[in-house]
């Protein structure tokens, strides 16, 4: 899916706001119903997507958190693999920690799912992999029917969605150089999302192929702390060299996929 996209150097800016996603940056909850949210979030996300590409875009969906529990890895495993109706889980050890996953679909969506254990409880990632173009209904339904059992089981989740396709300059191009041109497309881009929502600017990377950017955004109650701002959106623009393309990332609250 995404991964077989251009690569997006934009790590250095995601740094702070990966690891607060992942490593105790707790998303914002205040309303009752969190996994709603994350549907009407969503939705808007890629609303903007489709404003500005006709192409597919690829989706990739996590829920992901800690889950206080004394079960441990191998039997949260297959609790969450039942309650999922995936496969068995098998056991691989990366990074010398013992890392249990398990495939299947759900919704008729493609779901994967791994857990690890932790210094307090364990640590579980479902990935939901989709393409705006095709069964985006089921696509959705999978996202909160995951949500909604991951939350009863106990796991403390956190939502995070990325959608990616390529996208062509809007209006006229230009013959500035291609730095400038990434960062052109970028900035079109943001005006098409401010026709979905209001954004602003916290902080940004530009070199030659890559211009990227996060965002608050106001509307949004999902977000991560990254500093002192509440981080709802990222969005990137990649030239990719071999291709010739450029591709537009878009995370919400924050980029987390691994390219």
């Amino acid at each position: 899916m995404i991964k077989g996209r251009g690569i997006i150097v934009i790590i250095i800016l995601l740094v702070v706001g990966v690891l607060g996603f992942e490593n105790g940056g707790e998303a914002s909850k205040d309303s009752p119903d969190y996994v709603r949210d994350a549907e009407r979030q969503l939705d808007v996300v890629l609303s903007v997507g489709n404003s500005v590409t006709r192409e597919p875009l690829d989706i990739i969906i996590k829920w992901q958190g800690n889950w206080n529990t004394t079960y441990k890895p191998k039997e949260g495993a297959k609790l969450i693999a039942a309650e999922l109706g995936l496969a068995e889980p098998s056991s691989v050890e990366v990074q010398n920690h013992l890392v249990y996953r398990s495939v299947g679909q759900v919704d008729r969506v493609p779901v994967k799912f791994s857990i690890t254990d932790r210094e307090k409880g364990l640590y579980v990632v479902a990935q939901i992999d989709g393409i705006s173009q095709s069964g985006v209904s089921d696509l959705k339904l999978a996202q909160s029917d995951v949500g909604r059992k991951l939350s009863r089981l106990g796991v403390d989740i956190q939502w995070n969605a990325a959608v990616q396709g390529n996208v062509s300059t809007i209006g006229k191009r230009t013959t500035s150089s291609q730095g400038k041109d990434v960062m052109k497309l970028l900035t079109q881009v943001e005006s098409q999302a401010g026709n979905f929502f209001e954004l602003h600017r916290v902080e940004g990377f530009q070199d030659e192929y890559t211009a990227s950017e996060s965002y608050e955004v106001p509307n949004f109650p999902i977000s991560v702390r990254s500093g002192g701002a509440e981080i709802g959106l990222q969005m990137a623009v990649h030239l990719n060299t071999g291709t010739g393309k450029k591709e537009l990332s878009i995370g919400s609250p924050v980029l987390t996929v691994e390219y």
